[in-house]
């Protein structure tokens, strides 16, 4: 028999599961809706150039972030280098080692398509209370400190 906080724990999981693929359509959905064709950078490239801005500077980092092989990951990195997004540069010290940056027209549109998301998040939250958004904050907070933290296997 599960007990008080074991089918709290239930429910919390099952709502996470059910809310973050609705809220990451809506924002796909804007991602797509503000680029002259939505074929022209997908999602999977927008999530590329987010984790490339924040640091996350090879393919075989960016494969394990995203949980793909690196061949995949490359053949991605490739389409946005050829789309002038992705700058490659050799490292210094490992001529085996390419570093990823964004350029300039890639820092301009993650940055356009970041803020246009935001808006769009922000007509969606817009008919909450002051109250509700609050919660919505702090939950997400949390969310994020919990899905942050080191699983059992060190990631």
């Amino acid at each position: 028999m599960e007990t008080e906080i074991e089918n709290l724990d239930s429910a919390c999981s099952r709502r996470v599961l059910e809310v973050v693929p609705v809220v990451m359509r809506h924002i796909a959905a804007g991602v797509h809706q503000e680029l002259e064709d939505g074929r022209w950078l997908t999602m999977g490239q927008f999530r590329l150039l987010h984790l490339i801005q924040k640091g996350v500077g090879s393919v075989s980092d960016l494969a394990r972030c995203q949980n793909v092989s690196q061949p995949t990951i490359s053949r991605q990195v490739d389409g946005l280098v050829k789309k002038g997004l992705v700058a490659r540069k050799p490292d210094p010290t490992d001529r085996r080692v390419n570093h990823l940056e964004l350029s300039d027209r890639g820092v301009e549109l993650l940055q356009d398509l970041e803020a246009r998301a935001r808006r769009r998040v922000s007509e969606i939250l817009r008919p909450f209370s002051p109250a509700e958004k609050e919660c919505v904050y702090e939950g997400l907070g949390l969310l994020r400190s919990a899905f942050e933290q080191p699983d059992e296997g060190g990631q």
